[in-house]
């Protein structure tokens, strides 16, 4: 049974500055967000961090976990976020209750790209890097552009 699914890139527009959350101007908790279940964590380094849970809570931290900042969500109570995953400070998401897998892919062009987001996701898109090689038909016969795009899709699989 596929469930709903919320999944956002959580930007500047969402999450606040990371300098803010550390001096407190993310928004104030409500006492059923404070005691909601919490369900996954992500750190990036030592210092900076998210937790996400029941109730649509996201909390952050930029001190190692001394103290945590509510990130206020456009979601109501009866959200249960199930996982969270940054890959800097202000670029990452939440998932609710999926069955679907969560795919990635944001100018994917490089296997370490690639390494680094199949560690999170559940598969990474890459459209962009290789509509540039089709571009190029024009300047290169059309057999050796299609080799050039086998032989790229091959280095970014070779990194999974």
């Amino acid at each position: 049974m596929v469930r709903s699914l919320i999944l956002w890139l959580v930007l500047a527009v969402l999450l606040p500055d990371p300098s803010a959350v550390a001096v407190g101007v993310a928004r104030a908790s409500d006492p059923w967000q404070d005691d909601a279940a919490l369900n996954d964590v992500c750190f990036l380094g030592r210092r900076l961090g998210w937790i996400a849970g029941e109730h649509g809570v996201l909390w952050a931290t930029r001190d190692e976990g001394t103290s945590w900042s509510l990130v206020g969500l456009p979601v109501g109570r009866n959200v249960s976020l199930r996982s969270v995953c940054f890959l800097t400070d202000q670029v990452g998401w939440l998932r609710e209750q999926t069955e679907l897998p969560i795919c990635v892919g944001f100018g994917i062009s490089r296997p370490e790209q690639v390494r680094q987001l199949a560690a999170v996701a559940d598969g990474v898109i890459v459209g962009s890097a290789i509509v540039a090689k089709i571009a190029t038909v024009g300047k290169t016969p059309g057999e050796q552009v299609l080799s050039e795009i086998g032989t790229f899709a091959d280095q970014l699989v070779s990194a999974l």
